[in-house]
């Protein structure tokens, strides 16, 4: 084309312009097909151009949007360049009795996460509440409550059982309404010495803790070891102090004949109950084999 310098033979005919620019008798051969992509999240797509008819031409077609994007799954569903900005917290709940705890899902990286933590544990109590969260209310660990079975004014274990029902015990019991929640548990006190000074004999011990379950005060029953052995019981002892709050005594009694004994006892009692040491021939008490008749009632 002598009016067109950039028309010759061996010129490039690479433009997609529609033109024979090098006179090879096919226009726009020279053009190279170059990859593309199109669409945002999950539209995203991929296509080459083309030159058709001395037109460039695309072929990538992004994908259809979802409705919503409340998924959480790090993509954008709905194509407008945000990810997971429909999601919609929800709320959770965990634990069980005590520990039990509310809480909120969120959505972060794609992974949804549940802010919810249990409470800690506590040792369980006569409260109707299952303090322990082992999903079971007023079991307790190992122990039990006492309560009225056989309507006598004093706590019966059953073996195995926990005798405490709807976070109180019955009235009448060694855990009465006024105190729910005391646990009940064997209560002994060691170290028990006497020791005769001039015209008294000076009883200590150990004292108990003043907490519930353990003594708060204290029976002290004494007698001859001649009665004890011939009617098998403490029915003719003598209760020398019943709720006393030291954990020593002094008996200020003559000393036995020659030849005889005094044995002396000491019993805690505990916090929402009371002790007793009675004659062993009648009824004994199931809480402790020992008749609720006798001295220090």
């Amino acid at each position: 084309n002598d009016t067109n310098p950039a028309i010759h033979p061996g010129a490039s005919d690479a433009n997609c312009n529609g033109i024979d620019e090098n006179c090879s008798g096919v226009a726009d051969e020279g053009v190279v097909p170059v990859a593309t992509s199109c669409g945002v999240g999950a539209c995203a797509a991929t296509g080459t151009t083309s030159c058709e008819g001395g037109a460039v031409h695309d072929s990538c077609v992004p994908g259809t949007p979802a409705e919503s994007d409340t998924t959480c799954n790090g993509i954008d569903d709905d194509c407008n360049g945000q990810v997971d900005e429909g999601y919609v917290p929800q709320a959770t709940s965990c634990g069980v009795g005590a520990c039990a705890r509310a809480g909120t899902t969120s959505c972060v990286g794609g992974v949804v996460h549940d802010s919810c933590v249990p409470g800690t544990p506590t040792p369980e109590v006569c409260d109707g509440i299952d303090n322990n969260c082992d999903g079971i209310t007023d079991n307790s660990d190992g122990g039990m409550w006492y309560q009225d079975v056989d309507g006598d004014g004093h706590g019966d274990p059953l073996t195995g059982v926990s005798t405490c029902s709807a976070g109180y015990s019955t009235a009448g019991d060694d855990c009465n309404d006024a105190d729910p929640g005391a646990f009940h548990a064997p209560v002994e006190v060691a170290g028990l010495t006497a020791v005769r000074g001039p015209g008294f004999a000076r009883l200590t011990w150990t004292g108990q803790a003043l907490t519930a379950g353990a003594g708060t005060s204290y029976d002290v029953v004494t007698g001859l070891l001649s009665e004890l052995r011939s009617d098998g019981g403490f029915a003719r002892g003598t209760c020398l102090a019943s709720g006393g709050t030291s954990a020593e005594y002094d008996d200020t009694r003559a000393a036995p004949a020659e030849g005889d004994v005094l044995y002396y006892l000491v019993r805690a009692r505990n916090s929402c109950g009371s002790s007793t040491y009675g004659d062993s021939t009648l009824t004994p008490d199931p809480r402790d084999g020992l008749d609720t008749s006798g001295p220090c009632p």
